[in-house]
């Protein structure tokens, strides 16, 4: 791991919103492979962190499950959603930001062309809008977006 001081401690933004990795194996390596010199899948994972005002990540959860569901275009996958875990950091040798309040959704794409295709339709789609507005009400400070490119190894881009 090379950075550890970025952390915050995370659960299932509601049931079985966690990554469902159920029968999923990660292929073999070559003796000599190293997982690092894999070359990454064709798609790409972003990550989007709602920062929320204190109490209101479960409300933001329910209206993101039930409004944007109906808004997922043919391009995106909801990998997972996560909330704040309000609870004692029970390994105090890795900091754990507890003064935050989050809602993460990751989403998986074919490509980055995918994603921006999606972006445009949530753009132009009034329901979205009418979510976004009123779930930027509750927000802190501006989203996060990550854009990540999986390893072969990966379980969550496949």
């Amino acid at each position: 791991m090379i950075d550890s001081d970025d952390v915050l401690l995370l659960k299932p933004a509601w049931p079985a919103a966690g990554f469902d990795l159920a029968g999923k194996q990660r292929p073999s390596l070559a003796d000599d492979e190293k997982p690092i010199q894999n070359k990454p899948l064709t798609g790409i994972v972003v990550i989007e962190i709602h920062h929320l005002q204190p109490g209101t990540e479960a409300d933001f959860a329910t209206r993101f499950e039930t409004e944007t569901a109906c808004l997922m275009t043919a391009d995106a996958r909801l990998l997972a959603a996560f909330v704040t875990e309000h609870a004692e950091n029970s390994f105090p040798r890795l900091p754990v930001r507890a003064d935050e309040n989050v809602f993460i959704s990751v989403m998986g794409f074919a490509s980055t062309e995918a994603h921006a295709r999606h972006q445009a339709a949530l753009a132009a789609s009034p329901a979205w809008q009418d979510f976004w507005q009123a779930a930027q009400l509750g927000l802190t400070k501006q989203t996060e977006t990550l854009r990540l490119l999986p390893t072969s190894q990966s379980l969550v881009g496949r």
